[in-house]
Formats: structure tokens, sequence, C-alpha cells
């Protein structure tokens, strides 16, 4: 079976990016999705899916992540939006090569699930 590092990963699907530290395994891509509301509900359910969704795989998980600081950090005290990162943990320093089409189809698809919440603060948005 045909193999390939995971920090190599980058050099097949160009949107993900790796950081430099092997002992992490772990890809991140290469931008954030910025969300904004001022409806403390809505935040909290944002946060909420970002908590619960993961893409669990044989060789690597997706997961989604963002700044726990909170609403009232984002929101009422830096009145900025706050950022929602897509990363793959790997489970071993090597996959199976057939494996990078599975991986980039989960990361465009973990994308889509996300890119719904992007918006910004009022004063970015005139």
């Amino acid at each position: 079976m045909k193999t390939i590092k995971f920090y190599d990963i980058p050099e097949k699907i160009k949107f993900l990016e790796f950081d430099g530290d092997k002992e992490d395994k772990r890809l991140h891509f290469d931008r954030d999705i910025k969300f904004y509301t001022a409806n403390e509900n809505d935040y909290k359910e944002i946060e909420e899916h970002i908590e619960k969704y993961s893409i669990e795989r044989k060789y690597y998980t997706v997961y989604v992540w963002c700044d726990v600081s909170g609403f009232d950090y984002w929101i009422k005290q830096m009145q900025e939006s706050n950022y929602i990162k897509i990363s793959v943990m790997f489970k071993a320093d090597e996959i199976p090569i057939h494996t990078i089409k599975q991986l980039e189809e989960d990361l465009i698809k973990t994308d889509g699930e996300f890119m719904i919440y992007e918006s910004y603060p009022p004063y970015l948005q005139e």
C-alpha cells in the first residue's frame, strides 16, 4: 500500500497548511470563517454546532474549533467576529495515498457546512 506522510498532504490538497510541528499530527485549513451575531442565543447555537461537529475516519478526524472566549468577549467587549477553524488530526504519521480524495471531500463538506455562519460586525458591512 502506497502511503504519504501527513505533513506532505498540503502538496496534494492546496488549501491545507502544515505548521511545522511533525509531532502534533495536525493540518489546518488555510483560512478562517468569521462569524458574528448580536444575538447571544444564536452565538451559543453556533458554538454548540462547532463543539459537536467532527468527521471520524480510520486514518484521521476532521474537526472544527473556535476561540472559546465567548459572546461577552467577542461581541460585547471586542465588537468583532470570532473565527471558525477547520483542522485535521491524523492517527499516524502516514496515511494511504488513496484516502486523500476522501479527506478532500470531507474538508469541502465541512467548509460548506460552516460557511453559512460567515458574517461580520455591522461597521464592516457598510
